[in-house]
């Protein structure tokens, strides 16, 4: 499914439009639809952390029960955005095409702002994302040495878990990093 998306993306052809706005589309859609086809990523590792989480919580072993409720809280999320880009995306690029088609100044001057944010926003969320892992790291070690299952198993599955998302939101931010330069390139000098 994955080849057949990449193939989709790299081999899709643009619609005629000014000179100066063929590549931008093309780069356009890339980043579009790699952002649909991130949310395959962002909605199996949800529903996998769903589903995982469903038995820990279940389980009457403290450490996998309290594991089981950071488990079950990112992996909503998870797919929460997931499902999200899923309708984001396409609607994204009917709304840009026709940007394109009409005015390129004025999809400069929306979309490249916009996506500076995005780009910023992803080291923001990297740097929360690693400050969980330090803070859980802490409170296993702190629950390790106090024999407290339920501090362990908190501490590590906000690990996992943001660890998931920290993965996730680097294959984001390189895409929207490769996009915003797409963009740079077409702002006048």
């Amino acid at each position: 499914m994955l080849a057949f998306v990449v193939v989709a993306v790299l081999g899709a052809e643009v619609t005629s439009a000014p000179p100066e706005a063929v590549n931008l589309r093309a780069a356009m859609h890339r980043y579009y639809k790699g952002e649909y086809a991130g949310g395959y990523a962002w909605s199996t590792s949800g529903g996998l952390s769903i589903a995982a989480a469903v038995p820990m919580l279940l389980s009457n072993d403290t450490l996998f029960k309290a594991m089981g409720i950071p488990t079950i809280a990112f992996g909503a999320a998870q797919l929460g955005l997931g499902i999200a880009s899923f309708f984001t995306a396409p609607a994204r690029i009917k709304k840009f095409d026709a940007q394109l088609d009409t005015n390129v100044p004025e999809f400069l001057a929306s979309e490249g702002p916009r996506l500076r944010g995005i780009a910023r926003a992803f080291t923001v969320f990297q740097l929360v994302e690693v400050g969980i892992i330090a803070g859980a790291s802490g409170l296993m070690g702190a629950g390790y040495a106090r024999r407290d299952d339920a501090m362990v198993g908190v501490g590590l599955g906000l690990v996992v878990q943001s660890l998931l998302f920290l993965v996730l939101d680097e294959v984001a931010s390189r895409r929207a990093d490769t996009y915003v330069s797409a963009l740079d390139d077409f702002l006048p000098r």
